[in-house]
């Protein structure tokens, strides 16, 4: 999946968060944000040529840096480490 792709995505979970109620749902706003979240986080993979655009990331699977392309720049690892933390 190209970047702009995982971004449109992205784009169109969040539109569906803002519909959600933080008393009735705090479950789906959760997991809604993390998988968002995911999807920034592969494009930023892609945009930065760390990973091929037929490999993605759940938000669940971190492999071990020797796996990627390249090694990510210093932004993207420290969003990685939150993702990690999260």
């Amino acid at each position: 999946m190209e970047p702009r792709d995982h971004v449109a995505k992205a784009q169109r979970i969040e539109a569906s968060l803002r519909k959600l109620d933080p008393a009735d749902d705090p479950e789906m706003i959760i997991e809604t944000c993390m998988l968002a979240a995911t999807h920034y986080f592969n494009a930023a993979l892609h945009a930065e040529g760390i990973t091929h655009p037929l490999i993605d990331h759940a938000h669940t699977f971190r492999p071990p840096l020797d796996g990627y392309i390249q090694n990510p720049s210093a932004e993207l690892q420290t969003a990685m480490e939150a993702l990690k933390f999260i």
